[in-house]
């Protein structure tokens, strides 16, 4: 399979403003250098294209260097198992509340799953508890933690369930 980077997003169907997001990386191998060349060489497939005209240059830039800086930085307690992994979350504060992450989430998962992901991992701030309930109601379980330059994450994977 070859992997790939998908962006799901949530629109408010009234003015058609992205307010929510979940970008996520299918059998990932090489995170690192994947990153580095969609960031410096410009060259970003189409969803995430479509995602981020959403944001501002500065928000792109800003999510980009995070997730850079938190790659090459980090220092962690356990190795995050091969898989699926989820880059990035966000539902706008306004909007929160309302079932759009978990949503996004039910979605991420499904299509986790649907191409074989054994696992799905992310990484959540520790003070971000409404966020840390929503990934363990979805079945993510904290199985380490790292540190970069902004501070202490941890590391959360979700193990797919065998049909039967």
């Amino acid at each position: 399979m070859q992997a790939g980077c998908t962006v799901i997003g949530a629109v408010d169907p009234r003015d058609q403003r992205l307010v929510g997001y979940c970008a996520l990386i299918i059998q990932e191998k090489s995170l690192n250098r994947r990153l580095v060349k969609a960031v410096f060489q410009g060259r970003f497939n189409q969803e995430i294209a479509q995602l981020w005209h959403h944001l501002s240059s500065r928000e792109v830039i800003r999510l980009s260097l995070n997730r850079l800086l938190f790659s090459g930085f980090s220092r962690t307690t356990q190795a995050t198992t091969p898989g699926g992994r989820i880059l990035s979350f966000a539902v706008l504060p306004e909007y929160q509340g309302q079932g759009i992450g978990s949503r996004l989430l039910q979605e991420a998962v499904q299509l986790s799953d649907q191409t074989g992901q054994t696992t799905l991992n992310l990484e959540v701030r520790p003070t971000n508890t409404s966020g840390l309930h929503l990934y363990q109601r979805h079945g993510f379980q904290v199985i380490g933690k790292t540190r970069d330059l902004q501070g202490q994450w941890l590391i959360m994977v979700r193990y797919r369930v065998p049909r039967r």
